[in-house]
């Protein structure tokens, strides 16, 4: 049950960085290549990638959602 709920994280954040869009679009090529990178951690079935993945993810999970509420606050459209 674990391993599904962290494999699902690994599938979002590789479509993430495959749309170029994470809570807002993406524009920036360095972002998708750390959210490629954090999926492709997440996926591989090892732990020590796995957790660094996951908390790689948590952090530009809250990055693109401060940008979004910056970037709201001011009606500038959603980009990262």
């Amino acid at each position: 049950m674990v391993s599904t709920a962290i494999l699902f994280f690994g599938v979002f954040f590789l479509a993430a960085a495959l749309t170029g869009y994470l809570f807002g679009a993406v524009n920036s090529r360095l972002y998708r290549v750390l959210l490629f990178t954090v999926a492709i951690s997440i996926i591989i079935p090892e732990d020590i990638s796995t957790y660094c993945g996951i908390a790689l993810g948590v952090v530009l999970l809250l990055i693109a959602i401060i940008n979004r509420r910056k970037n709201n606050s001011r009606g500038v459209s959603d980009t990262v």
